[in-house]
């Protein structure tokens, strides 16, 4: 089942960054991302034959966000197999860049960060026919991920870059005092799970395309167009009003 594909997601991710070459080094010759255009003041990167992106604008003298702001938790990048996770993770290891990792049951997620402290999630889903349904929410957990069989998935292939069909799987936000998830259901993202204080958004049953908790986070974020880390992103809702939006975290959110 396709859970990106007619039905509400994120399509764009936008990040106010302080090192443009730092940063599209990184994204595009480490990560793997494409590069669909660039200019003194950013860069777009997306995926070879997809249209979501990621936009980083170069901010001169922006603020840092207190640890206690709202903001971005990670971006999540969804491959489309798990051998191309093998891949990515034997890559990351060659080049010692230190991975974290989790079995959350519905998938299976690998967790770095960019030059910049931005989390970064690299994932691919587990069968969704496999995915255990309690109550109406979906069953998630954070167990040990099988880096050695997700490697040896891969069978001695090398990761040449981000592959066809990766995309935007899912967008994860710190929140403020109080997460409203009825603001989100507004544009077609209903609760999939809570765990513990987070709430697991998804549309047409996927486990979640937004994720908000409030873990370390107790307010929303304070002027996040000058601020860096995330600046905004853009959602595709079917037959919605295109309009521009804050969300409670005090992001902007554009629906396409």
């Amino acid at each position: 089942m396709n859970f990106h594909k007619d039905n509400a997601q994120v399509t764009n991710i936008t990040l106010n960054i302080r090192d443009l070459s730092k940063m599209k080094d990184f994204y595009i010759n480490i990560l793997g991302m494409k590069l669909i255009e660039e200019s003194e003041s950013g860069f777009v990167a997306g995926f070879e034959g997809g249209t979501h992106t990621f936009t980083f604008e170069v901010l001169e003298n922006g603020r840092v966000a207190a640890q206690s702001e709202a903001g971005l938790f990670h971006i999540a990048i969804l491959l489309p197999t798990r051998s191309d996770l093998g891949r990515f993770i034997k890559y990351m290891f060659g080049r010692q860049i230190p991975l974290s990792g989790g079995n959350h049951l519905v998938s299976e997620a690998t967790y770095l960060v960019d030059p910049e402290g931005n989390g970064i999630e690299v994932y691919v889903d587990r069968d969704p026919d496999t995915w255990s349904w309690s109550n109406g929410q979906v069953v998630m957990d954070t167990l040990a991920l099988d880096f050695d069989g997700i490697i040896e998935s891969s069978r001695n292939t090398e990761w040449s870059g981000m592959p066809e069909g990766t995309i935007i799987g899912h967008l994860h936000l710190k929140g403020g005092v109080m997460i409203d998830p009825e603001f989100y259901g507004n544009y077609g993202f209903e609760i999939a799970t809570k765990v513990m204080s987070a709430y697991f958004l998804g549309s047409n049953k996927y486990h979640h395309h937004i994720a908000v908790n409030n873990w370390h986070s107790n307010k929303a974020r304070i002027d996040a167009m000058n601020t860096y880390g995330l600046k905004s992103f853009n959602i595709s809702v079917p037959d919605a009003t295109s309009e521009t939006v804050e969300t409670p975290e005090g992001i902007k959110m554009v629906v396409n």
